[in-house]
């Protein structure tokens, strides 16, 4: 089995190279060629994304439902805000305000709390990553 050039950049564009979301996103591209006999390309690329997304459904669902509301909160404030740099003094300013409002209509300061120690380990784990 063949993979087009395109078709693995297109890989790694989605996958960002991560590891573990490269060789699932793979495995689901190269599934779909096996089957259909041909060689994987772009259009495979993204019909396995397709599967991918609707294979893991069920896990980012129930990762979902774990979270307390701050911390789904702050997972929302991330999507929100779209930075390239979550983990700057300017970046957590605007968190602590953005859960603060959000927390307060909770009437939660544990809630803050655990939204604070999520971004904290969060940023921890990918300084280490890095």
């Amino acid at each position: 089995m063949l993979i087009e050039e395109s078709a693995i950049a297109r890989i790694l564009a989605i996958t960002d190279g991560h590891p573990h979301d490269t060789q699932e996103l793979c495995h689901f591209a190269w599934e779909r060629a096996l089957t259909l006999g041909k060689v994987v390309t772009s259009a495979d690329v993204e019909a396995a994304l397709g599967d991918v997304i609707e294979a893991e459904d069920a896990h980012y669902t129930t990762l979902w439902e774990s979270l307390a509301r701050a911390q789904r909160a702050l997972v929302q404030a991330l999507v929100a805000e779209q930075t390239t740099s979550p983990y700057t003094e300017a970046f957590r300013a605007w968190i602590a305000t953005t859960l603060g409002s959000v927390v307060r209509l909770q009437g939660s300061a544990a809630a803050r709390a655990s939204a604070q120690a999520t971004l904290t380990v969060t940023a921890h784990q990918t300084e280490s990553v890095d």
